[in-house]
């Protein structure tokens, strides 16, 4: 919602993004972002629920087994939700077969074909538009934590939260 967009509208200089990353440590801005008290208050995370978020918070005793989140997925994006659901290409944890398969479980028509997007001129991956606007992408040489690196196919995906598309065609996005 607004503050979302508002945030992400002050923070996208690319500049000043891979600068902050360059110097600090991998993690640091999602760990800023989602400990923000406003962010916290958008996404509704009761107050003294979660002191602090923490990635890959191994200690969470789990009490309830969640087999399948499609019917999640599937509500949140016919309420409007923008989606983009990536995987490298490389990623033998979660390889993207098995995310198209869940993907074609929602049962959503294919706006825009199988395509491929690109990156500094380079073909960065193939993607897929899907109705209720799910986008899936696939990240060339990309694994499981992707979003993660400093490639210029990391930059558009972040790119993409600020309502920039995916690029058709070479340079039509470049940091």
């Amino acid at each position: 919602p607004y503050f979302i967009l508002n945030f992400i509208q002050h923070c996208l200089c690319h500049h000043y993004i891979h600068k902050y990353c360059m110097h600090e440590e991998g993690y640091s801005m999602s760990s800023i972002w989602a400990n923000n008290r406003a962010v916290r208050e958008t996404l509704g995370v009761h107050k003294g629920t979660v002191p602090v978020w923490v990635r890959c918070n191994h200690g969470t005793p789990y009490t309830t087994d969640i087999r399948s989140s499609v019917e999640y997925h599937r509500s949140l994006a016919k309420r409007g939700y923008r989606s983009l659901i990536y995987s490298g290409d490389h990623d033998m944890t979660v390889p993207f077969i098995g995310t198209q398969a869940w993907i074609r479980s929602l049962r959503f028509a294919v706006v825009d074909q199988w395509r491929p997007w690109y990156a500094t001129g380079q073909v960065a991956g193939f993607t897929t538009l899907y109705a209720n606007n799910l986008t899936f992408a696939t990240v060339k040489d990309g694994s499981l934590c992707e979003g993660e690196g400093e490639s210029d196919a990391s930059w558009s995906l972040f790119a993409w939260m600020c309502l920039v598309h995916l690029p058709t065609l070479p340079f039509a996005l470049s940091f």
